[in-house]
């Protein structure tokens, strides 16, 4: 279901401090293996790509999931599996006592909770700041 590959993020306009940007940094820092390609070394990888790419950040050891559905199906039943309870409500709101966590507030009920994991994709960045985090996401696909 996941296939390897190395991904190539391109840019219109060449940056010496690319890898400096705060994505590439966290990247590196959780060990991705990172390089900063110049206009030539980019169009000899990629030599259909138009001129107007002038730089691009390859990021080796990737993958994707060619169905992402399954994917998510797999995981949910592997929780299950292993103890886990799954239920599909709307989050309204995040309780914190002291700075902790102390429920999730949704559509029909409150859960009291002690930790939460927040694996909404795209929509992440609105639960997390219900606790007051700011969490730069980037969206990608697979």
């Amino acid at each position: 279901m996941i296939r390897g590959c190395d991904y190539l993020h391109i840019y219109r306009h060449a940056s010496s401090d690319r890898l400096n940007d705060l994505s590439w940094r966290l990247r590196a820092e959780h060990g991705a293996q990172l390089e900063l390609l110049d206009s030539a070394a980019l169009h000899d990888k990629q030599p259909a790509l138009a001129e107007h790419y002038k730089q691009a950040v390859l990021v080796y050891d990737q993958g994707f999931t060619i169905n992402p559905s399954r994917l998510v199906r797999a995981l949910v039943d592997q929780f299950i599996a292993d103890g886990g309870e799954y239920q599909q409500m709307e989050v309204t709101d995040l309780i914190t006592n002291h700075g902790q966590l102390s429920s999730v507030k949704t559509e029909s009920t409150s859960i009291n909770a002690a930790a939460l994991v927040i694996a909404a994709g795209a929509w992440s960045t609105r639960l997390t700041r219900l606790l007051g985090i700011d969490l730069p996401l980037e969206n990608g696909r697979g």
